[in-house]
């Protein structure tokens, strides 16, 4: 118990000692390498992801749950309705923008499986 909170309090500071710190620098390094590959990849697993949840009784919330998830507590996920039109959010101090777009194009081609239409995207590094 002791180890789980000193490795708690080092993920709260920034120290990323979990494995989703090694999912973050391989985001980055292929960006550098092969951006359009680590695309193409999110794309394809986006539209496929896309497929899985339309099996689901409620495809949109088993999305954002999955989203939940695969941010590891990083982010703050929703999903939300404005008039007709659906407003998903992924806010992320530590997401670069590499990271942000990986996410972005995800969500566009699931989306797009489960319906929807893109109107406005809106990236945005933080402080």
């Amino acid at each position: 118990m002791e180890k789980y909170q000193t490795l708690d309090r080092a993920y709260k500071i920034g120290l990323g000692l979990r494995i989703e710190s090694l999912y973050d620098d391989l985001v980055e390094l292929l960006f550098q390498i092969e951006p359009d590959k680590l695309m193409s990849l999110f794309r394809e697993k986006g539209y496929w992801y896309g497929k899985y949840f339309l099996t689901s009784s409620e495809p949109l919330k088993c999305f954002i749950e999955m989203m939940e998830y695969s941010t590891l507590s990083k982010a703050e996920v929703s999903l939300s309705k404005q008039k007709d039109t659906l407003v998903f959010m992924l806010i992320g101090s530590t997401y670069s923008i590499p990271q942000l777009d990986v996410y972005s194009v995800f969500v566009q081609e699931v989306m797009g499986v489960l319906g929807y239409q893109r109107e406005i995207i809106e990236l945005k590094k933080g402080f």
